[in-house]
Protein backbone atom coordinates (compact mmCIF):
# COMPACT_ATOMS: atom_id res chain seq x y z
CA UNK A 1 0.00 0.00 0.00
CA UNK A 2 1.13 3.36 -0.60
CA UNK A 3 2.47 5.48 1.68
CA UNK A 4 0.20 8.70 2.88
CA UNK A 5 2.93 10.92 1.69
CA UNK A 6 3.41 9.10 -1.49
CA UNK A 7 -0.42 8.96 -1.97
CA UNK A 8 -0.78 12.53 -1.77
CA UNK A 9 2.24 12.85 -4.96
CA UNK A 10 0.78 10.69 -6.43
CA UNK A 11 -3.09 12.24 -6.41
CA UNK A 12 -4.39 14.42 -9.33
CA UNK A 13 -1.34 13.19 -12.15
CA UNK A 14 -3.76 11.62 -14.46
CA UNK A 15 -4.20 14.72 -16.39
CA UNK A 16 -0.76 15.47 -16.56
CA UNK A 17 0.23 12.17 -17.82
CA UNK A 18 -2.54 12.30 -20.42
CA UNK A 19 -1.36 15.64 -22.07
CA UNK A 20 2.28 14.16 -21.86
CA UNK A 21 0.94 11.29 -23.67
CA UNK A 22 -0.76 13.67 -26.00
CA UNK A 23 2.22 15.81 -26.99
CA UNK A 24 4.22 12.22 -27.94
CA UNK A 25 1.28 11.36 -30.28
CA UNK A 26 1.42 14.61 -31.87
CA UNK A 27 5.40 14.36 -32.58
CA UNK A 28 4.30 10.52 -33.42
CA UNK A 29 2.61 11.23 -36.73
CA UNK A 30 5.29 11.32 -39.70
CA UNK A 31 2.84 13.00 -42.45
CA UNK A 32 1.55 15.76 -40.24
CA UNK A 33 3.24 18.98 -41.12
CA UNK A 34 5.13 20.72 -38.45
CA UNK A 35 2.97 23.58 -38.43
CA UNK A 36 0.16 21.56 -37.93
CA UNK A 37 1.63 20.08 -35.03
CA UNK A 38 3.06 22.94 -33.70
CA UNK A 39 -0.85 24.63 -33.45
CA UNK A 40 -1.96 21.73 -31.43
CA UNK A 41 0.71 21.06 -28.72
CA UNK A 42 1.18 24.52 -28.22
CA UNK A 43 -1.95 24.60 -26.08
CA UNK A 44 -0.89 21.57 -24.82
CA UNK A 45 2.62 22.59 -23.86
CA UNK A 46 1.13 25.56 -21.85
CA UNK A 47 -1.55 23.36 -19.95
CA UNK A 48 0.80 21.21 -18.71
CA UNK A 49 3.54 23.50 -17.65
CA UNK A 50 0.22 25.39 -15.84
CA UNK A 51 -0.65 21.90 -14.09
CA UNK A 52 2.88 21.29 -12.90
CA UNK A 53 3.40 24.89 -11.97
CA UNK A 54 -0.03 24.61 -9.53
CA UNK A 55 1.67 21.77 -7.80
CA UNK A 56 3.15 22.32 -4.29
CA UNK A 57 6.32 20.28 -4.34
CA UNK A 58 8.71 20.61 -6.80
CA UNK A 59 10.74 17.84 -6.56
CA UNK A 60 8.34 15.37 -6.79
CA UNK A 61 7.68 16.03 -10.23
CA UNK A 62 10.93 16.30 -11.60
CA UNK A 63 10.41 13.40 -14.17
CA UNK A 64 7.22 14.81 -15.49
CA UNK A 65 8.97 18.55 -16.01
CA UNK A 66 12.14 16.98 -17.28
CA UNK A 67 9.10 14.75 -19.82
CA UNK A 68 7.77 18.13 -21.02
CA UNK A 69 11.00 19.80 -21.12
CA UNK A 70 11.66 16.98 -23.86
CA UNK A 71 8.33 17.73 -25.89
CA UNK A 72 9.30 21.60 -25.71
CA UNK A 73 12.94 21.16 -27.42
CA UNK A 74 10.87 19.18 -30.50
CA UNK A 75 9.59 22.49 -31.55
CA UNK A 76 12.66 24.87 -31.40
CA UNK A 77 13.95 24.86 -34.66
CA UNK A 78 10.20 25.59 -35.87
CA UNK A 79 10.04 28.35 -33.72
CA UNK A 80 13.43 29.57 -34.38
CA UNK A 81 12.71 29.78 -38.21
CA UNK A 82 9.77 31.28 -37.60
CA UNK A 83 10.41 34.31 -35.26
CA UNK A 84 13.18 35.52 -37.87
CA UNK A 85 10.59 37.56 -39.36
CA UNK A 86 9.93 39.19 -35.95
CA UNK A 87 11.16 42.65 -36.03
CA UNK A 88 12.85 41.36 -32.57
CA UNK A 89 13.96 37.46 -33.06
CA UNK A 90 13.85 35.10 -29.91
CA UNK A 91 15.89 31.69 -30.59
CA UNK A 92 15.66 28.57 -28.39
CA UNK A 93 18.76 26.07 -28.86
CA UNK A 94 19.32 23.30 -26.21
CA UNK A 95 23.13 23.84 -26.99
CA UNK A 96 24.39 27.44 -26.53
CA UNK A 97 26.91 26.63 -29.70
CA UNK A 98 24.02 26.51 -31.55
CA UNK A 99 22.70 29.61 -31.53
CA UNK A 100 25.89 30.87 -33.33
CA UNK A 101 23.80 30.24 -36.69
CA UNK A 102 20.67 32.09 -35.81
CA UNK A 103 22.91 35.37 -34.78
CA UNK A 104 24.52 34.48 -38.86
CA UNK A 105 20.49 34.58 -40.34
CA UNK A 106 19.62 38.08 -38.25
CA UNK A 107 23.03 39.72 -39.23
CA UNK A 108 21.92 38.71 -43.22
CA UNK A 109 18.57 40.67 -42.78
CA UNK A 110 20.07 43.67 -40.38
CA UNK A 111 18.95 42.51 -37.32
CA UNK A 112 22.01 41.82 -35.39
CA UNK A 113 23.71 44.39 -33.46
CA UNK A 114 27.50 45.02 -32.69
CA UNK A 115 27.52 44.03 -28.86
CA UNK A 116 27.11 40.85 -27.40
CA UNK A 117 25.58 41.16 -23.87
CA UNK A 118 26.15 37.41 -22.91
CA UNK A 119 24.51 36.13 -19.36
CA UNK A 120 25.81 33.27 -18.39
CA UNK A 121 28.46 31.76 -15.70
CA UNK A 122 30.86 30.85 -18.33
CA UNK A 123 32.17 33.38 -20.87
CA UNK A 124 32.16 30.83 -23.80
CA UNK A 125 34.93 32.20 -25.53
CA UNK A 126 36.91 28.75 -25.75
CA UNK A 127 39.52 28.55 -28.47
CA UNK A 128 38.70 26.01 -31.43
CA UNK A 129 41.77 23.76 -32.02
CA UNK A 130 41.93 24.12 -35.64
CA UNK A 131 40.08 26.78 -38.24
CA UNK A 132 39.27 24.11 -40.42
CA UNK A 133 35.74 24.15 -41.88
CA UNK A 134 35.67 27.35 -39.44
CA UNK A 135 37.69 29.88 -41.59
CA UNK A 136 37.63 30.71 -45.45
CA UNK A 137 40.30 33.10 -46.98
CA UNK A 138 40.90 35.02 -44.09
CA UNK A 139 36.98 35.32 -42.77
CA UNK A 140 33.95 32.77 -41.02
CA UNK A 141 32.99 30.45 -42.62
CA UNK A 142 29.56 30.91 -42.48
CA UNK A 143 28.28 28.27 -44.31
CA UNK A 144 30.54 25.65 -41.85
CA UNK A 145 28.81 27.25 -39.04
CA UNK A 146 25.60 26.49 -40.54
CA UNK A 147 26.64 22.73 -40.71
CA UNK A 148 27.77 22.71 -36.73
CA UNK A 149 31.27 23.35 -37.32
CA UNK A 150 31.17 25.68 -33.94
CA UNK A 151 30.78 22.41 -32.44
CA UNK A 152 31.56 23.17 -28.99
CA UNK A 153 29.66 24.76 -26.10
CA UNK A 154 32.21 26.93 -25.09
CA UNK A 155 33.05 28.39 -28.41
CA UNK A 156 29.91 30.44 -29.13
CA UNK A 157 31.19 34.25 -28.11
CA UNK A 158 34.31 33.42 -30.07
CA UNK A 159 32.79 32.25 -32.96
CA UNK A 160 30.39 34.91 -33.53
CA UNK A 161 33.88 36.82 -33.00
CA UNK A 162 35.21 35.16 -35.85
CA UNK A 163 32.47 36.71 -38.32
CA UNK A 164 34.29 40.28 -37.30
CA UNK A 165 30.86 41.76 -36.82
CA UNK A 166 30.67 42.16 -32.87
CA UNK A 167 33.17 44.36 -31.80
CA UNK A 168 32.07 44.65 -28.33
CA UNK A 169 31.58 41.45 -25.69
CA UNK A 170 30.31 42.20 -22.39
CA UNK A 171 30.03 38.89 -19.79
CA UNK A 172 27.34 39.66 -17.52
CA UNK A 173 28.50 37.32 -14.55
CA UNK A 174 26.06 36.42 -11.82
CA UNK A 175 26.71 36.66 -8.10
CA UNK A 176 28.63 33.45 -6.93
CA UNK A 177 31.34 33.08 -9.98
CA UNK A 178 34.96 34.44 -8.08
CA UNK A 179 35.67 36.42 -11.64
CA UNK A 180 36.11 40.67 -10.46
CA UNK A 181 35.06 43.14 -13.42
CA UNK A 182 37.29 44.33 -16.03
CA UNK A 183 37.63 45.83 -19.28
CA UNK A 184 40.32 45.28 -22.06
CA UNK A 185 40.97 46.07 -25.69
CA UNK A 186 42.02 43.31 -27.20
CA UNK A 187 42.58 40.68 -30.43
CA UNK A 188 40.79 37.45 -31.25
CA UNK A 189 44.27 36.16 -33.61
CA UNK A 190 44.49 32.78 -36.06
CA UNK A 191 47.89 32.36 -36.96
CA UNK A 192 48.95 30.59 -40.09
CA UNK A 193 50.02 28.04 -38.07
CA UNK A 194 46.67 27.47 -37.67
CA UNK A 195 46.39 28.54 -33.48
CA UNK A 196 43.99 30.60 -32.10
CA UNK A 197 44.54 32.83 -29.56
CA UNK A 198 43.11 36.10 -27.55
CA UNK A 199 46.13 39.00 -27.78
CA UNK A 200 46.05 42.14 -25.12
CA UNK A 201 48.92 44.86 -24.80
CA UNK A 202 50.32 44.46 -21.72
CA UNK A 203 49.09 48.48 -20.91
CA UNK A 204 45.86 46.52 -20.50
CA UNK A 205 44.43 45.83 -16.97
CA UNK A 206 45.82 42.48 -15.61
CA UNK A 207 43.11 39.72 -15.64
CA UNK A 208 43.65 37.04 -12.49
CA UNK A 209 40.78 34.79 -14.06
CA UNK A 210 41.60 34.51 -17.68
CA UNK A 211 43.06 31.51 -18.35
CA UNK A 212 47.36 32.11 -18.83
CA UNK A 213 46.93 29.46 -22.21
CA UNK A 214 43.82 31.40 -23.72
CA UNK A 215 45.65 35.04 -23.61
CA UNK A 216 48.85 36.18 -24.94
CA UNK A 217 49.97 39.30 -23.64
CA UNK A 218 52.24 41.24 -26.40
CA UNK A 219 52.42 44.83 -27.87
CA UNK A 220 54.44 43.84 -31.01
CA UNK A 221 51.74 43.44 -33.95
CA UNK A 222 50.99 40.00 -34.55
CA UNK A 223 52.95 38.33 -37.26
CA UNK A 224 51.84 35.80 -39.88
CA UNK A 225 48.01 35.88 -39.34
CA UNK A 226 45.18 34.41 -41.54
CA UNK A 227 42.64 36.27 -39.31
CA UNK A 228 43.12 39.23 -36.85
CA UNK A 229 39.42 40.97 -34.93
CA UNK A 230 40.31 43.64 -32.74
CA UNK A 231 37.24 43.95 -29.90
CA UNK A 232 36.75 45.34 -26.68
CA UNK A 233 35.64 42.92 -23.63
CA UNK A 234 34.30 43.73 -20.42
CA UNK A 235 33.21 41.01 -17.86
CA UNK A 236 30.68 42.58 -14.94
CA UNK A 237 28.60 41.23 -12.02
CA UNK A 238 25.59 41.87 -13.00
CA UNK A 239 23.47 41.13 -9.76
CA UNK A 240 23.16 44.44 -8.37
CA UNK A 241 22.14 47.75 -9.77
CA UNK A 242 25.63 49.45 -10.10
CA UNK A 243 26.40 46.44 -12.01
CA UNK A 244 23.25 47.09 -14.70
CA UNK A 245 23.83 50.89 -14.68
CA UNK A 246 27.81 49.73 -15.65
CA UNK A 247 26.17 47.22 -18.54
CA UNK A 248 23.67 50.35 -19.56
CA UNK A 249 26.72 53.17 -19.93
CA UNK A 250 28.75 50.40 -21.73
CA UNK A 251 26.61 49.69 -24.71
CA UNK A 252 26.95 52.04 -27.49
CA UNK A 253 24.21 52.93 -29.24
CA UNK A 254 20.48 51.76 -29.07
CA UNK A 255 20.62 47.68 -29.39
CA UNK A 256 22.28 44.68 -28.39
CA UNK A 257 22.54 40.98 -28.71
CA UNK A 258 20.46 40.04 -25.62
CA UNK A 259 22.51 36.13 -24.98
CA UNK A 260 21.21 34.39 -22.29
CA UNK A 261 22.01 30.60 -20.76
CA UNK A 262 20.09 29.53 -18.37
CA UNK A 263 22.55 28.38 -15.99
CA UNK A 264 22.69 31.62 -15.55
CA UNK A 265 19.78 31.35 -13.37
CA UNK A 266 20.93 27.98 -11.37
CA UNK A 267 24.77 27.18 -11.15
CA UNK A 268 25.56 27.66 -8.12
CA UNK A 269 26.23 24.11 -7.03
CA UNK A 270 28.98 23.45 -3.92
CA UNK A 271 30.76 25.96 -2.11
CA UNK A 272 34.07 26.30 -3.85
CA UNK A 273 37.48 27.35 -2.82
CA UNK A 274 39.48 30.41 -4.83
CA UNK A 275 42.08 27.66 -6.00
CA UNK A 276 39.46 24.83 -7.15
CA UNK A 277 37.69 28.02 -8.71
CA UNK A 278 40.89 28.97 -10.51
CA UNK A 279 41.26 25.24 -11.86
CA UNK A 280 37.62 24.50 -12.67
CA UNK A 281 36.12 27.44 -13.65
CA UNK A 282 35.55 26.29 -17.31
CA UNK A 283 33.02 23.92 -16.15
CA UNK A 284 31.02 24.72 -13.34
CA UNK A 285 27.58 22.43 -13.12
CA UNK A 286 24.73 22.84 -11.40
CA UNK A 287 24.20 19.23 -10.62
CA UNK A 288 26.73 19.19 -7.31
CA UNK A 289 24.25 20.18 -4.16
CA UNK A 290 20.99 19.35 -4.04
CA UNK A 291 19.97 18.09 -7.48
CA UNK A 292 20.78 14.51 -7.03
CA UNK A 293 18.36 13.90 -3.91
CA UNK A 294 15.32 11.29 -5.27
CA UNK A 295 12.81 12.43 -7.04
CA UNK A 296 9.77 10.09 -8.17
CA UNK A 297 11.64 6.45 -7.21
CA UNK A 298 11.19 3.39 -5.21
CA UNK A 299 11.01 3.07 -2.63
CA UNK A 300 7.88 5.17 -2.30
CA UNK A 301 8.51 5.63 1.48
CA UNK A 302 11.75 8.14 0.08
CA UNK A 303 9.46 10.63 0.65
CA UNK A 304 8.63 9.54 4.12
CA UNK A 305 12.60 9.44 5.19
CA UNK A 306 13.08 12.82 7.39
CA UNK A 307 16.69 13.20 5.55
CA UNK A 308 14.54 12.94 2.15
CA UNK A 309 12.45 16.04 3.40
CA UNK A 310 15.44 18.17 4.21
CA UNK A 311 16.87 17.74 0.77
CA UNK A 312 12.94 18.28 -0.62
CA UNK A 313 12.75 21.35 1.48
CA UNK A 314 15.88 22.56 -0.14
CA UNK A 315 15.47 21.98 -3.31
CA UNK A 316 12.13 23.80 -2.98
CA UNK A 317 13.76 26.69 -1.56
CA UNK A 318 16.27 26.72 -4.54
CA UNK A 319 12.75 27.12 -7.30
CA UNK A 320 12.19 29.86 -4.84
CA UNK A 321 15.43 31.62 -5.54
CA UNK A 322 15.44 30.85 -9.31
CA UNK A 323 12.09 33.13 -9.50
CA UNK A 324 13.65 36.27 -7.63
CA UNK A 325 16.35 35.55 -9.93
CA UNK A 326 14.47 35.76 -13.07
CA UNK A 327 12.38 39.15 -11.44
CA UNK A 328 15.83 40.75 -10.63
CA UNK A 329 17.20 40.06 -14.33
CA UNK A 330 14.05 41.44 -15.84
CA UNK A 331 14.44 44.16 -13.78
CA UNK A 332 17.51 45.10 -14.82
CA UNK A 333 16.42 44.66 -18.59
CA UNK A 334 13.20 47.12 -17.96
CA UNK A 335 16.13 49.81 -16.56
CA UNK A 336 17.92 49.36 -19.42
CA UNK A 337 14.92 49.77 -22.12
CA UNK A 338 14.07 53.08 -20.32
CA UNK A 339 17.59 54.31 -21.19
CA UNK A 340 16.77 53.58 -24.51
CA UNK A 341 18.66 50.33 -24.59
CA UNK A 342 17.05 47.11 -26.13
CA UNK A 343 18.31 44.28 -27.80
CA UNK A 344 18.00 43.60 -31.63
CA UNK A 345 17.67 39.60 -31.05
CA UNK A 346 17.22 37.40 -28.31
CA UNK A 347 18.70 34.03 -27.55
CA UNK A 348 18.17 31.71 -24.75
CA UNK A 349 20.04 28.20 -24.80
CA UNK A 350 19.02 25.53 -21.80
CA UNK A 351 22.38 24.33 -21.57
CA UNK A 352 20.77 20.70 -20.46
CA UNK A 353 20.33 17.29 -21.77
CA UNK A 354 18.21 16.85 -24.79
CA UNK A 355 17.32 13.99 -26.86
CA UNK A 356 14.02 14.17 -28.44
CA UNK A 357 14.93 17.36 -30.55
CA UNK A 358 14.05 15.73 -34.04
CA UNK A 359 17.66 15.30 -35.01
CA UNK A 360 19.39 12.36 -33.11
CA UNK A 361 22.46 13.70 -34.43
CA UNK A 362 22.12 16.46 -31.82
CA UNK A 363 21.29 14.06 -28.81
CA UNK A 364 23.02 14.93 -25.54
CA UNK A 365 23.11 13.52 -22.15
CA UNK A 366 26.14 15.58 -20.72
CA UNK A 367 26.25 19.38 -20.13
CA UNK A 368 23.83 19.51 -17.82
CA UNK A 369 25.02 23.22 -16.37
CA UNK A 370 21.39 23.69 -16.15
CA UNK A 371 19.30 20.77 -14.63
CA UNK A 372 16.56 19.91 -17.31
CA UNK A 373 13.96 19.61 -15.02
CA UNK A 374 14.24 23.51 -14.50
CA UNK A 375 14.36 24.68 -17.94
CA UNK A 376 10.09 24.14 -18.97
CA UNK A 377 9.68 27.04 -15.73
CA UNK A 378 12.25 29.37 -16.39
CA UNK A 379 11.29 29.57 -20.11
CA UNK A 380 7.72 30.48 -18.82
CA UNK A 381 9.01 33.22 -16.21
CA UNK A 382 11.57 34.82 -19.18
CA UNK A 383 9.23 34.80 -21.99
CA UNK A 384 6.46 36.14 -19.57
CA UNK A 385 8.93 38.76 -18.61
CA UNK A 386 9.84 39.50 -22.01
CA UNK A 387 6.85 40.03 -23.56
CA UNK A 388 5.74 42.45 -21.04
CA UNK A 389 8.87 44.40 -21.18
CA UNK A 390 9.04 44.23 -25.59
CA UNK A 391 5.57 44.52 -25.94
CA UNK A 392 4.71 41.31 -27.82
CA UNK A 393 7.23 41.58 -30.63
CA UNK A 394 7.91 37.77 -30.46
CA UNK A 395 6.39 34.44 -29.35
Amino acid sequence: METEASAEYNSGIASIVNDLYLLRTIECSPQTPLVTKYSKASPILTRVTEKLRQRENYVAFRPMWEELHDRMVYYYEYLNQKNLKKSMPLFRETLHNEVVKWWLECKRRGKLAKTLLHFDTHDDMGLPSTSKHLLRGGTLYEEGVMSGSCGQISWPVTCILLSGWVDHVIWCTPKWIYDDDISVEQSLVCTKGDEFMYIRGSGEPKDKFMLEEDVVISDEPPQSTKFQHNHRFDRVKSHTLRGWTKLTKGILGSKFILDIDLDFFVTNGDKISLKDYRENFYDIESTGRVHGLPGVVTPRETYDDPTSRVMVKDLNKEVSLIKKRVSKFLEGLASMKEKGKIPSCISISDSAPSFMSGDVSRAIFTNQYTPKYYVPVLHVLMLTGLRELYGGVFK
